[in-house]
């Protein structure tokens, strides 16, 4: 896909087979929002911008992902950025899909085929979860895991999801602000728009008169943190994978992370 800036840059394989890409200083998207639950508004809507700039770019070559969500993102901490960075399931439109969507991200269809719609579907609703740190039909609630009890109430869940999904009914998107971005998402999820840059367009379109975080602005205020950036990995340091995954907010978490 040559380099672009919503893009992690690919440097090369390893010996193992593996791939060597660009560093992610501030690490996965979605712990980077679990971590600093109280981002701006002017930051989020700068991530909605940046990821439907991957996607855009990700479709121009015919490449779907098949499975957008806030965990293929990853941040830059300088610029507190965003880029794409999973591409594992990736496929060429309409092929057979070897990863299927979470449940909260998936469009019902009769087949296992991806689409740029399906692809659009899920962008949605990771812009979504973006904007309110969690997607709201998520029974873990942003935890991101549940005990072997509460298995098969999920797994109920889930299909009620999809049966919601399928009916037209989608997630409550009234207070969001400005009311022209909600309107966006459910584009995404009745499959109003043709392509990602649509989506683009309507975007830039809804946030023209709102704030949007850019370059030089004060990145603490931004995520509502004391720490300075710098202390990056003294930070991550504190905090196990655990404790990032599962959304809980330590002692360390706040002492760095909370205003």
């Amino acid at each position: 896909m040559g380099d672009h800036p919503r893009i992690a840059k690919y440097y090369g394989r390893l010996e193992d087979g593996g791939l060597l890409l660009e560093f992610a200083t501030g690490g996965g998207l979605n712990s980077f929002r679990k971590i600093f639950p109280q981002a701006s508004q002017p930051l989020l809507r700068l991530w909605c911008l940046q990821l439907t700039e991957g996607i855009v770019h990700t479709h121009s070559h015919n490449i779907l992902i098949t499975n957008i969500h806030a965990g293929n993102a990853v941040v830059d901490l300088a610029t507190l950025g965003v880029k794409l960075v999973d591409f594992g399931g990736a496929v060429i439109d309409r092929s057979p899909v070897c990863i299927w969507e979470t449940s909260t991200h998936h469009l019902p269809r009769p087949d296992f085929t991806a689409s740029v719609k399906s692809d659009l579907f899920a962008l949605g609703h990771t812009l979504l979860t973006i904007l309110l740190g969690h997607h709201p039909r998520d029974p873990t609630n942003g935890a991101g895991h549940y005990s072997p009890e509460e298995e098969e109430w999920v797994e109920a869940f889930h299909t009620e999801t999809e049966q919601q999904y399928r009916a037209g009914i989608f997630p409550d998107v009234s207070q969001l602000q400005p009311s022209a971005l909600g309107e966006v998402l459910r584009g995404c999820w009745e499959q109003r728009f043709e392509s990602a840059q649509e989506v683009l367009d309507a975007l830039k379109g809804a946030l023209d008169d709102v704030d949007v975080f850019k370059t030089g602005d004060d990145r603490r205020a931004a995520l509502g943190t004391r720490v300075e950036l710098t202390n990056w990995e003294e930070f991550v340091e504190t905090v196990s994978d655990d404790e990032i995954y599962s959304g809980v907010i330590s002692t360390e978490v706040e002492r760095y992370s909370m205003v």
